[in-house]
Parts: structure tokens; sequence; C-alpha cells
């Protein structure tokens, strides 16, 4: 397994009560560190996991009603690509899902 050398500022303070605790345990600062951080992606990889799960569902029924209605045509300028905001454009009625706005 590769390693990569992390530096961070810490209060002094905090930084000295957490050695003498690693002491206690019989830890080194980076196997505590490590745990942390292993700790902190289990606690937070299901959320993510949802929301990019929900990212792709948008895309795939966007990308099915696309087909199912073709004569529907995506529309995209420079500004609004960059600002993540895509328009169908036909009829005036608007919707929107999240950021994404619609006109059908």
């Amino acid at each position: 397994m590769q390693t990569k050398l992390i530096n961070f500022r810490s209060p002094e303070d905090l930084q000295s009560i957490f050695d003498m605790v690693c002491r206690y345990k019989s830890q080194s600062r980076t196997q505590v560190l490590i745990s942390l951080m292993r700790g902190y992606i289990s606690q937070n990889h299901q959320p993510i996991i949802a929301d990019t799960q929900s990212l792709q569902d948008i895309k795939r029924n966007l990308s099915e009603f696309i087909k199912v209605n073709p004569e529907r045509q995506i529309h995209c300028n420079r500004e609004k690509a960059e600002s993540e905001r895509f328009k169908l454009e036909k009829d005036e009625e608007e919707t929107s899902i999240g950021d994404l706005k619609f006109r059908l």
C-alpha cells in the first residue's frame, strides 16, 4: 500500500492531549488518525452513494424521456452550461428538478 505524508495545523492543547491519549492507548498518532479517517468514511459513504444514485436516476429518466419524445431538443448555451443549467424547449411550461430547469 502506498502512503502519503499529510501535514496539518491543530491547536497545541488539543495536540498535547491527543498525544497523551495515544501514549496511554499504546498507539501512534498515525494509527489513530487512520482509524478516524476510516470511521469517517464508513459513516458518510451511504449518503454519498444515495446522492450519486439519485443523480444517475435523474439522468437516466431524462434520457428515457428524450428517447420517447424525440421532437424535444436540448438547447444549451455556454453560459448555462457553465452554471449547469440546461433547458428543453418546446412550450412555455417550466418545471425544475433540483438546480436543473426545463421548459416543456
